[in-house]
């Protein structure tokens, strides 16, 4: 599994979507808006169906949902437990 987030500097959601990817034990790779080229007018440019922080990309699609789809997925794949 391929995941992809990008995020904005201080946003709790963006914390949380790492932790639990964290806890999945899964590699990821982060981009931060305002860091690495990335500004807001890009990331609603690559993804004008996404409505905030964090953008999550799992192989090639982006979940539109955000942490909410992911925990499902995770959930679903048996990476996570509900407790």
């Amino acid at each position: 599994m391929q995941v992809t987030i990008y995020t904005s500097p201080g946003c709790g959601y963006c914390s949380k979507t790492k932790k639990l990817l964290d806890r999945a034990g899964l590699d990821y790779t982060t981009y931060e808006v305002g860091h690495e080229g990335f500004s807001v007018a890009d990331v609603e440019i690559m993804f004008p169906e996404a409505s905030g922080f964090p953008v999550i990309v799992v192989d090639d699609k982006m979940l539109p949902g955000g942490i909410m789809d992911l925990a499902k997925l995770l959930l679903k794949e048996g990476l996570v437990t509900a407790s």
